[in-house]
């Protein structure tokens, strides 16, 4: 890159958009979408989590609304750019 770095956000806030299961049941999707103005207005990322499931285990719960995953061990998250939206 070239240029100035930019300056730091004045806050970050991060909000849970969707989740589920997807890929048949073999892993979980979860969308957020972050801001850097505590009024949540401005320029916003979206990223795409998809967390690996059925490591050790069965498909994923659904318990307090929110989707768990039964892995009983840690597993890698890969986070990638997706300039065209997580549609596509």
């Amino acid at each position: 890159m070239y240029g100035q770095p930019p300056s730091e956000p004045e806050s970050v806030v991060v909000e849970l958009v969707e989740e589920g299961p997807t890929l048949a049941g073999l892993a979980i999707r979860r969308q957020y979408r972050m801001w850097f103005l505590p009024d949540k207005t401005g320029h916003h990322i979206d990223w795409l989590l998809v967390l690996p499931n059925r490591v050790h285990g069965t498909a994923p719960k659904i318990e307090s609304g929110c989707v768990t995953s039964e892995n009983s061990t840690k597993v890698p998250v890969v986070l990638l750019l997706n300039y065209r939206g997580n549609h596509a």
